[in-house]
């Protein structure tokens, strides 16, 4: 079966809600709200992660 790659405007999207996501999280710090910084903090982190590895991911594809 042939691997397909990654939109990259999905990419460009998961990019733009990780940054976010983590703005969001730095306004829930400065708030004292530690456990949506938390979450916040960790999901910019998943999604930042996700959008490199296929981006990762697709360079491999198409050599």
């Amino acid at each position: 079966m042939e691997k397909s790659t990654i939109q990259p405007l999905i990419l460009l999207a998961l990019i733009f809600s990780g940054f976010s996501m983590g703005l969001y999280s730095y306004s829930s710090y400065e708030e004292e709200q530690w456990g949506r910084s938390a979450l916040f903090a960790a999901l910019c982190i998943c999604f930042i992660g996700v959008s490199l590895y296929g981006w990762c991911r697709n360079k491999q594809i198409r050599k």
